[in-house]
């Protein structure tokens, strides 16, 4: 996926795992930005530990577990706007500023999200999935092959417009 962000737009912190739930989950998710990406321009922000640490494992079974399309989980799929709800969970939220083609990559069941961009420029970075050949599940058909709708039809009805 392409990510086209403008100055100001806020990100909420999910699991990749509700965008793609309908696939294999032995996923990797890496982000890439197109350009340097100082703090201020907003790159990830990392529930680091989230995707195996005990006090993160009711969020997997439950939220993680979840699609968005499912009705189940409302608004974008975030799990929270407020990084300070993550706080109890004990998994410090760790990023960094980045450069253009350094690469960032987790699981989909890591907590993550994006700092709200306060520059004077869009960010420009490219979300891509990847996943173990010969699984048994196969990939999530929505993002798959040519004329593939991905999420598309959910976010036309999901939207803050």
């Amino acid at each position: 996926d392409l990510e086209i962000v403008p100055p100001g737009e806020v990100s909420g912190f999910s699991m990749p795992s509700v965008y793609c739930n309908k696939g294999t989950q032995l996923l990797l998710v890496a982000w890439i930005p197109l350009h340097d990406c100082p703090l201020r321009t907003g790159g990830p922000v990392i529930a680091q530990g989230s995707n195996n640490a005990n006090t993160y494992s009711e969020i997997r079974r439950t939220y993680g577990a979840h699609e968005v399309e499912s009705g189940k989980i409302a608004g974008d799929g975030s799990f929270t706007n407020d990084p300070e709800e993550l706080y109890p969970y004990d998994c410090p939220l760790v990023t960094s500023s980045f450069e253009s083609g350094d690469v960032v990559i987790s699981t989909v069941y890591t907590m993550q999200g994006l700092m709200t961009n306060q520059s004077d420029h869009w960010r420009l970075s490219v979300c891509a999935r990847w996943m173990m050949e010969g699984d048994d599940v196969g990939p999530d058909a929505r993002y798959c092959g040519r004329g593939t709708s991905g999420l598309a039809q959910w976010r036309m009805f999901n939207t803050d417009s």
